[in-house]
């Protein structure tokens, strides 16, 4: 059902007030963001390792990962 309102939205969008964006932003907004959050990701897990180490830490880049990639998915 979703792909027929967004297939629909792309033929056809002066169907929809979308406040100024057309269908081809759309359309890279939703290919963008999960690139972007993918990227965002691993910041944190970068960032989150750095500190661990500056506080003595000895776990890996790699465990580092599981733990914030795992618990991000909670946010899906």
């Amino acid at each position: 059902m979703p792909y027929i309102l967004f297939f629909h939205l792309l033929t056809a969008p002066e169907d929809y007030d979308l406040g100024g964006f057309n269908s081809l932003m759309i359309v890279m907004i939703a290919i963008m963001m999960p690139i972007a959050g993918t990227i965002a990701l691993f910041l944190d897990v970068t960032l989150l390792y750095f500190i661990q180490k500056m506080l003595g830490g000895k776990g890996t880049y790699e465990g580092t990962a599981r733990i914030v990639l795992y618990s991000s998915a909670t946010a899906l």
